[in-house]
């Protein structure tokens, strides 16, 4: 499977009150921000793995970020957050939130 297809950019989370978190699908379509971040990660890191989810409601101030690559294996869950960082370059300066989640089974 192409690493596009796997892209998943149609979940959000809602969040219902402080202890439950309701899964909800958006238009189907990504956002901008998502669309650039994916791009970002996709060209800077080279992924296995990559879902770029906009989780602000589509205002593009916060996100979620799930992906895997060699890149990050063998270091520090610090070391890997970094380079996500790192690639998003200018882009990390304009969110109020990001999540990242690093999917690598042979950390």
């Amino acid at each position: 499977m192409s690493l596009m297809r796997r892209i998943l950019t149609n979940t959000n989370y809602r969040l219902i009150n402080k202890y439950q978190i309701s899964l909800f699908s958006s238009s189907g379509d990504s956002t901008d921000g998502e669309r650039r971040i994916t791009s970002l990660l996709h060209d800077k890191l080279n992924p296995t793995y990559l879902q770029v989810n906009d989780i602000s409601g589509g205002c593009g101030s916060m996100y979620r970020i799930i992906i895997d690559g060699e890149i990050f294996k063998g270091k520090k869950t610090i070391e890997q957050h970094k380079i996500v960082n790192e690639a998003l370059g200018d882009e990390i300066k304009g969110l109020h939130g990001l999540t990242i989640q690093i999917n690598n089974p042979t950390n």
